[in-house]
């Protein structure tokens, strides 16, 4: 018999430019219907996050660690991902506030493609080492993920719009009232209390906090009996 439970609610504030975030994201959806979560996906702008709390770009030594840790990590996470060719443009000159303003306005006209456009940006930027700045590359995303043209237009031509921005900007302050000082940054509700977790190598202790079992990167899903 199905339980009938409520799911307890897990929130992941997550930015396309950090591949942490994508290792994250991909991991929470493999175990939403291991562990039975809710799980609300809530775009934020890193950069705000990292302006506001002084969380500046690594130094030179600390890179050099963080090119073999961000390989290694994605190993192990079964996460199938590449640098871009040239990082500190990509992720810092350009970087992803077109990107999560884009993502922010399809969130807002149908969350249930939220998840798709997130992943195939994350798979531009952080494996096909392709654009998520520029209007014709958003009209690729949407097209992939399967939004219909109407839709997909009125999401580019919001990207600006002023609804857009604050919910853009609300989640970011959100994240950061949590106690967010980067991405990603996923919070529990487990007994009318929230617990934030920092990173994508913690997943062992979200399962603590949540009750569940941490059975690796890849869990074997449950087949629903009828």
């Amino acid at each position: 018999m199905a339980s009938t439970a409520p799911k307890k609610l897990v929130e992941l504030f997550y930015d396309v430019v950090s591949p942490y975030s994508w290792f994250a994201f991909e991991v929470l959806c493999r175990y939403k219907n291991v562990w039975m979560i809710d799980l609300h996906l809530k775009p934020v702008f890193l950069g705000g996050i990292m302006k506001i709390t002084g969380n500046k770009p690594p130094c030179e030594n600390k890179v050099i660690h963080s090119r073999k840790d961000v390989y290694r990590m994605s190993e192990y996470l079964k996460v199938d991902f590449k640098l871009p060719s040239d990082p500190s443009t990509t992720m810092f000159r350009k970087g992803s506030l077109k990107a999560m303003r884009f993502v922010t306005a399809v969130d807002m006209i149908d969350s249930s493609f939220t998840e798709n456009v997130s992943r195939i940006l994350w798979s531009r930027i952080h494996r096909n080492d392709e654009d998520i700045t520029e209007v014709a590359s958003f009209q690729l995303v949407g097209k992939q993920a399967g939004i219909e043209p109407e839709m997909l237009n009125k999401a580019i031509s919001t990207i600006t719009d002023a609804t857009i921005k604050k919910r853009l900007t609300d989640y970011t302050e959100e994240a950061l009232e949590k106690g967010a000082f980067g991405a990603p940054t996923i919070v529990a509700h487990v007994n009318g209390k929230q617990e934030m977790v920092f990173g994508c190598d913690r997943f062992p202790i979200l399962a603590n906090i949540l009750g569940e079992k941490w059975v690796g990167p890849v869990p074997e899903i449950p087949q629903t009996k009828l």
